[in-house]
């Protein structure tokens, strides 16, 4: 007699404890989901920058290659192309594109790339055209460091 209050009591404490570790298993799969869910939420966030960083920095080499454009079109006095490409780049869209880019890289670029951007954009053609290629060639560089990838190539210069 002494003895059968035994296997009651064995019996509830492996059931406590069941209950215990199947709720601490639970607290431990929803902390381990929760953490997941903040690193893609966290992954996703960087690719967003990373995206508005790139397109920020494609619109710099872009007004570049359009400014290239046209120097190159009136050194070589070809007014028929300066003037199409001013009818698909007129100033008003022009003037758009570097407020586009310049607020791009306020927002999601680098200090040094936006240094280097307000630099370029104080050049005067064509006396300081070597300056605008060391710039262009730094710019790239950064933008390569940044991005961490080679996939952005030099644009060929046409020499205006």
């Amino acid at each position: 007699m002494a003895w059968e209050w035994i296997a009651p009591v064995a019996t509830a404490t492996a059931g406590c404890a069941g209950v215990y570790f199947t709720w601490l298993s639970g607290a431990q799969g929803r902390r381990h989901a929760e953490q997941l869910a903040d690193r893609a939420e966290s992954a996703a966030e960087r690719t967003r920058v990373r995206e508005q960083r790139r397109d920020a920095y494609l619109a710099v080499l872009r007004l570049r290659y359009l400014r290239r454009k046209q120097l190159k079109y009136r050194s070589q006095n070809r007014q028929e192309d300066l003037r199409n490409l001013e009818r698909s780049y007129p100033p008003g869209d022009h003037f758009r594109m570097t407020m586009e880019a310049r607020i791009g890289l306020s927002l999601f670029g680098s200090p040094e790339a936006a240094e280097l951007f307000e630099e370029w954009a104080e050049i005067r053609y064509p006396a300081e055209k070597a300056r605008e290629a060391e710039l262009y060639q730094a710019f790239l560089t950064q933008v390569r460091r940044e991005l961490g990838n080679d996939l952005i190539l030099s644009i060929p210069d046409d020499q205006p």
